[in-house]
């Protein structure tokens, strides 16, 4: 019989345990029989105690093996049997033998937990956090860029344990810690979380924020506004781009995972410790000025973590309790309901079943809802299954990502397929005109009440973002109180629009920034987005500059340069802007294409020259040449206010589009307000001061010289200059550091360029913002509002365009893993297996491929899970599984 040692943490725990023969040991060599083996044994023993000694272990226990009862057996050890143990164990090895009397104690010398004679960060960082308290582990590390485990496609590079369960087995013997890295220099290692901390009552959690993932940072200055900001404790920024903020908290308490989007409470489980490496290569480190090693402690966790996110608190979102809705449906909700589920076949994809389920429960997760969903789901016999539907429908939480609005533009959709265009257009032509009803004292006409508006939008718009400082802001109110179907945040567009265009060519930065925009907006329709071009033209009547607004849509390239010969500065106001994108990304549109790219050109060139397209002269005669003039534009100062519905957009605009610069220079703005019943407004004036501050931008004077509101074409344009403050000038270099680790992270996306404009958009609105508060500087409040604004609706754009555009490479990576997934039925796919099966997934890098797995698992419920054959033997098999086979999965586990 082999001896076996045995390690033991300072409470006398076993630690890991390893096989004798398992290591090869300096000692003397010997031809004695198995009797002999005892000492060569007690020689590795002794070798052991002396290192333990050397690092001031606090005590080391050790046994021997009992003596073998066949003394005839061989010493040698079937090493073909113990071959896995002798990889898996060896480098967790200690010094302790079975069954033996205990040695004497050895006395600490020294600092047990000095770093001096580390073999890596990791190791002396491990050694740190073990002084202070925390149990450490090791995990797998990273070695020439891939997992130290050896699959070459491990998910989890450098963050899985060593040993299977080993976070459990976590230590602070520094002496195990230093016989790790002994052996192992390459090694990560873990911080166990959610164990007592000394005696104190309090044990470690991380609030672990996915700052490089979409809507992680945002989620959380969210949570920080309507509770508090997290007080100032221990940061470790993570390899990934993320952060780990380090809390203490009493034991008694347990936890959700979930924050907010992006957002963990790590709890019962472990983090990758500082020191560490990450498979991009980067080490998780502390942040500078929050370093638990140069004296932050970790602050004791917030009153409002616990009340909010407890396991006996209420589920919330940002801040926004999400009770469950169990309310009985109103008669017409349920009407409504059933309305738009009778357009959506059953026999869908179970991708789609899946997102009309969660549509339906993000709406009322009552009996009677799920009733609705199963009464549904019997719509298609074929497929459905009373167990799956009760199943999904048990597994979902109220404020999941996918709301009731999917349904109903899914629902929209289907309507719009079975449209016949031509029966319509005869019942319209038959239908007989009423003739106006005339009204007498006797009999007059019944004038209805005024239906109340709703009192701000549904989405969380910040509400200094509803206004703008100063004269523009005049503007917002009076759009807003003309509208018979307010839009609030289409006001905001409308008066900043109006501020382009007015200030147009005599207005710019000491940075070159012009007023010059481009904006859209998204609404059903309805919805009443067509308002903020009537306020725009009104006011520009009122001024004297309706010449400024002399186009609908551009054609070609070739019109929008004829139209800024004629008016260098204008304001161009499209409907069916999503039409027209539609109709240029047409392959046999050229037009439509080149008038894109030219948009995309004046953008640009508003500081300089926009140059016009040679063609021939050829076939002209030289009165013709001559007669020609100049076509170059000085300082073109185009703005854009588009107007579209959601759909058209949406399917406009494809991954390509997205990286071919033109989104990017549009601030885009969609609203969740929806169809809104009409009120009745009374006529009201533009305001004066308004239209003195419109009439200021173009003239000198307050004279009726309106004809004289802007210099020729080819005139280069001479205009006021405002310089930015030294704050203004520290935000906007803030902010442009911002934008590129915002691109850093939609990298994977696909869509890092839709924040590459988002530092000259907000200086150009903060231009518009100083003028309008009649300031020669641009101020701290100006740069802010400007950048409050454009990153906010920055950032809802990335994340509704990452919802609805399908041709994205992450969105096919994400199908073609799904699908793959979903034949393989119960067994489900390995990361090995589905790199042999899918070419696009074996291109991807680690960082990517985890990305895949977290889109899986929140939106198409596909998770890993450890299985083994029906007779639990063998190697555990890490497969991922669709729902709808995780019973079987769970069986077989």
């Amino acid at each position: 019989m082999n001896a076996t040692l045995e390690l033991q943490d300072q409470n006398g725990a076993q630690v890991a345990e390893l096989e004798l023969s398992s290591i090869a040991i300096d000692c003397p060599t010997s031809d004695a029989s198995t009797s002999n083996a005892a000492p060569t044994a007690n020689y590795f023993i002794l070798q052991t105690k002396a290192e333990a000694h050397e690092a001031g272990a606090e005590c080391m226990t050790t046994t021997a093996a009992p003596p073998e009862t066949d003394t005839t057996s061989s010493s040698q050890p079937d090493t073909n049997a113990n071959n896995a143990e002798q990889v898996v164990r060896y480098p967790l090895a200690c010094a302790a033998v079975r069954n033996t009397p205990t040695a004497p104690v050895v006395a600490p010398q020294g600092n047990p937990y000095d770093t001096s004679a580390a073999v890596s960060p990791a190791h002396a960082q491990a050694l740190q956090m073990a002084s202070l308290g925390h149990p450490v582990f090791p995990l797998y590390g990273i070695k020439n860029g891939t997992c130290t485990c050896g699959n070459a496609t491990c998910a989890d590079s450098g963050k899985h344990p060593r040993r299977s369960n080993s976070f459990k087995e976590a230590t602070t013997n520094p002496t195990i810690i230093n016989m790790w890295f002994k052996y192992e220099p390459e090694l990560n290692y873990g911080v166990r979380l959610g164990q007592e901390i000394g005696h104190t009552g309090k044990m470690a959690v991380v609030v672990d924020v996915d700052r490089y993932k979409v809507g992680g940072a945002e989620a959380l200055e969210q949570l920080e506004k309507v509770h508090s900001r997290l007080p100032a404790t221990v940061e470790v920024l993570t390899g990934a781009g993320g952060s780990h903020y380090y809390f203490m908290t009493d034991c008694s308490l347990s936890f959700a995972g979930k924050m907010g989007n992006n957002i963990d409470l790590k709890v019962n489980g472990y983090v990758v410790g500082p020191g560490s490496v990450h498979a991009s290569g980067r080490r998780y480190e502390m942040e500078a000025s929050s370093d638990l090693f140069e004296g932050q402690v970790m602050a004791d966790l917030p009153q409002w973590v616990p009340d909010n996110f407890s396991k006996s608190a209420k589920l919330t979102e940002c801040g926004v309790e999400i009770a469950p809705n169990a309310e009985p449906l109103l008669p017409h909700e349920r009407a409504s309901i059933k309305h738009d589920l009778a357009v959506i076949s059953a026999a869908c994809s179970r991708d789609t079943w899946l997102k009309v389920l969660m549509g339906l429960h993000s709406r009322n997760q009552s009996k009677e809802m799920s009733d609705i969903a199963d009464e549904w789901s019997q719509t298609c016999p074929e497929k459905y299954d009373a167990g799956a539907v009760t199943k999904v429908w048990n597994s979902l939480k109220p404020g999941g990502g996918i709301t009731y609005e999917t349904v109903r533009m899914m629902a929209e959709e289907e309507r719009i397929k079975d449209v016949d265009i031509s029966k319509l257009l005869e019942s319209l032509n038959g239908m007989p005109v009423a003739k106006p009803k005339s009204a007498t004292a006797a009999n007059p006409i019944v004038v209805p009440d005024e239906v109340p508006m709703p009192a701000k939008p549904a989405c969380d718009i910040p509400p200094h973002l509803l206004t703008i400082p100063g004269k523009l802001g005049l503007m917002v109110d009076w759009t807003n109180a003309t509208a018979m179907k307010p839009q609030p945040m289409f006001a905001v567009q409308a008066a900043l629009a109006l501020g382009s265009v007015a200030m147009g060519r005599k207005f710019r930065t000491t940075n070159d920034n012009w007023p010059s925009l481009y904006f859209l907006n998204i609404g059903v329709s309805g919805a009443g987005k067509e308002h903020a071009k009537t306020a725009i033209e009104r006011v520009l009547r009122a001024a004297k500059f309706s010449s400024m607004a002399p186009a609908s849509e551009y054609t070609s390239d070739s019109a929008i340069d004829s139209m800024l010969r004629v008016h260098p500065t204008h304001i161009a106001i499209i409907d069916e802007f999503g039409y027209m994108l539609k109709a240029a990304n047409a392959k046999n549109n050229t037009n439509g294409g080149t008038a894109r790219k030219r948009l995309m050109e004046v953008f640009g060139r508003c500081g300089g020259t926009l140059q016009p397209k040679a063609f021939s002269t050829a076939t002209q005669t030289q009165a013709q040449r001559d007669g020609m003039g100049p076509r170059h534009v000085e300082n073109p100062a185009l703005t854009v206010l588009g107007m579209t519905t959601p759909t058209p957009f949406y399917e406009a605009v494809g991954s390509g589009a997205l990286t071919d610069g033109f989104l990017n220079r549009l601030i885009v703005v969609e609203s969740d307000l929806g169809r809104q019943p009409s009120r009745f407004v009374d006529h009201v004036e533009v305001p004066e001061n308004l239209v003195r501050w419109v009439r200021k931008c173009r003239v000198k004077d307050s004279g009726d010289m309106a004809d004289i509101i802007d210099t020729a074409h080819n005139e280069m344009a001479v205009p006021a200059i405002l310089d930015f403050s030294g704050e203004a000038r520290k935000l906007f270099t803030e902010l442009e550091l911002r934008c590129i680790d915002r691109m850093d992270e939609l990298e994977m996306h696909g869509m890092a360029e839709m924040y590459s404009r988002v530092r000259e958009i907000a200086m150009r609105v903060s231009l518009i913002v100083a003028h309008s508060s009649e300031v020669d500087v641009i101020g701290t409040e100006h740069a802010q509002w400007a950048i409050d604004y454009v990153t906010f609706w920055a950032d809802r754009a990335i994340s509704r365009m990452a919802n609805n555009i399908a041709d994205s490479p992450f969105a096919a990576l994400c199908n073609d893993v799904a699908n793959l997934i979903l034949k393989a039925g119960r067994r489900g796919l390995t990361v090995f297996e589905l790199a042999r099966k899918s070419a696009k997934f074996k291109g991807a890098d680690t960082r990517m491929r985890r990305s895949v797995f977290e889109n899986l698992e929140s939106d198409r419920h596909i998770r890993r899970y450890d299985t083994k054959s029906a007779s639990g033997k063998g190697k555990t098999r890490a497969a991922y599984i669709a729902f709808e086979f995780v019973e079987q999965a769970d069986q077989e586990h």
